[in-house]
């Protein structure tokens, strides 16, 4: 099921914790909305990483 940048946020931020274990699916945004249709759109790197910005709560809203 698709997740919103904002939905996906809390997820990455989940993953920041060097005790988390559980797997999780978090996709770039433009997968399944396209190009600037999200409130925050998260993009993945080449090597296939969203990098976490370090902001306060779930981040700036675009």
């Amino acid at each position: 099921m698709p997740e919103t940048g904002i939905g996906a946020s809390f997820m990455l931020a989940l993953g920041t914790y060097s005790n988390f274990a559980y797997p999780s699916d978090v996709a770039d945004s433009r997968k399944w909305f396209g190009n600037n249709n999200d409130l925050k759109e998260l993009t993945m790197t080449g090597e296939g990483k969203i990098h976490y910005l370090d902001e306060i709560g779930i981040g700036k809203i675009n």
